[in-house]
């Protein structure tokens, strides 16, 4: 799933990309991401439908999990020191 814009993390540079869930504005839809990859300028959201269907230029609400990434960030931070 490609998003004209997003906050989720695509994997980059050793750190794994962010997870999360994307939801229609108006609630009729729900996409589980799984993983999030950096592919030819886009972020792309890597996962499945798990209700409704999702539309082009449907309205979305994203969230990342943020205590998932709150456990990675140490190790992202630490392998830009160990690499300075």
């Amino acid at each position: 799933l490609v998003l004209d814009k997003t906050h989720f993390y695509a994997e980059a540079g050793g750190q794994v990309g962010d997870v999360g869930e994307i939801r229609a504005s108006d609630g009729t839809w729900r996409f589980e991401v799984t993983d999030t990859q950096a592919y030819a300028g886009f972020v792309v959201h890597v996962g499945r439908v798990v209700e409704g269907q999702v539309g082009l230029g449907a309205e979305a609400e994203a969230a990342v999990d943020l205590r998932r990434r709150k456990r990675i960030a140490p190790n992202h931070s630490m392998t830009h020191v160990l690499n300075f």
